[in-house]
C-alpha cells in the first residue's frame, strides 16, 4: 500500500494545532451555519493529501459530533459517498475516520445508528466494508452493556 495516499509529512498534533487556529481564525463557528461547517468537515476528507482528510477527522470528532452536529440519519450516506467516491481509499485514513469519527457517531446517536454502520459490511467497496468493522473498536470493550436494552 506503500504510495497509496500522498503525505507532507505533517505529524497529527501539528495537524490538529493548525486546524483549531484555522477555524478560530477564520471564524468558522460564527461565519458558517452548523450544516456548512459539517460540510466542510467532509470537504477536508475529499482532499488529496492524508494531512488534510485527517484535519477534518478531528473537526468532526471533537466540534461536529459532540455539538450534535453530525446526523447519522443525514450523514451516514455522505460518509458512504466519500468511500464510494474514491476518497477514502487507504487503511490510515479509513482507520483513523472509524476509530475517531464512526465510532464516536454510534456512540453519541445509539444503536440504530451502530446498526446502519455495521450494515455496510455487505458494501462493495472494500474500504466501506472494513469501516462496518473498524468503527467498533473502541466499543467493543462495551460489550452487551453498549445499548441496554438491545432487541439482540
Amino acid at each position: 500500500m506503500k504510495g497509496a495516499i500522498r503525505f507532507r509529512g505533517v505529524k497529527m498534533a501539528d495537524i490538529r494545532a493548525c486546524l483549531h487556529a484555522w477555524l478560530e481564525s477564520e471564524s468558522v463557528a460564527s461565519t458558517l451555519t452548523p450544516y456548512a461547517q459539517t460540510t466542510l468537515s467532509f470537504e477536508l476528507l475529499r482532499q488529496t493529501y492524508c494531512e488534510d482528510k485527517l484535519a477534518g477527522i478531528p473537526y468532526q470528532q471533537e466540534l461536529r459530533v459532540p455539538q450534535g452536529a453530525i446526523k447519522w440519519e443525514r450523514d451516514l450516506p455522505r460518509f458512504a459517498g466519500l468511500f464510494k467516491g474514491g476518497c477514502i481509499h487507504e487503511r490510515n485514513t479509513c482507520d483513523w475516520l472509524c476509530v475517531k469519527t464512526l465510532g464516536a457517531l454510534a456512540l453519541t446517536q445509539g444503536e440504530p445508528c451502530a446498526r446502519a454502520i455495521a450494515a455496510w459490511s455487505g458494501a462493495e467497496n472494500l474500504w466501506q466494508c472494513r469501516a462496518a468493522a473498524v468503527a467498533f473498536i473502541n466499543l467493543a470493550a462495551g460489550g452487551d452493556t453498549l445499548f441496554p436494552g438491545s432487541s439482540t
